[in-house]
């Protein structure tokens, strides 16, 4: 089961809709029915380009619910979030390196193979 509250849900979105438009593009591009399957730079872009969207608007929604209090009586400022916009647990921006991780990963992994399996 997907836990997210708010808008943590696009970061789902993100991944997918970025990984199907990838895998459509280069099919189209590269005339190449496994092109997406075979090289490794379309995943890892696909996934960079769903983190940097879900850093971009992850940071706007978490911020866009702050409100600046003061107190009156010893003027300490404390600060009041009220968006939570979060993915299992994790706050949409948090999405964004995780995401390029996973990219390097998948790149790196793309690259060297399975090992001979």
């Amino acid at each position: 089961m997907i836990v997210w509250s708010g808008h943590g849900y696009l970061v789902a979105v993100f991944v997918f809709v970025a990984s199907l438009l990838m895998e459509l593009g280069t099919e189209s591009v590269f005339n190449d029915d496994n092109y997406y399957q075979r090289e490794a730079w379309p995943l890892a872009l696909a996934l960079v380009t769903a983190g940097i969207l879900s850093f971009l608007i992850g940071v706007k929604l978490n911020s866009a619910g702050e409100r600046r209090l003061v107190d009156p009586e010893t003027n300490e400022e404390v600060v009041v979030a009220s968006g939570n916009h979060s993915l299992f647990f994790l706050k949409m921006h948090w999405w964004g390196p995780i995401l390029f991780v996973i990219a390097v990963i998948v790149f790196v992994q793309r690259i060297v193979g399975d090992g001979g399996a």
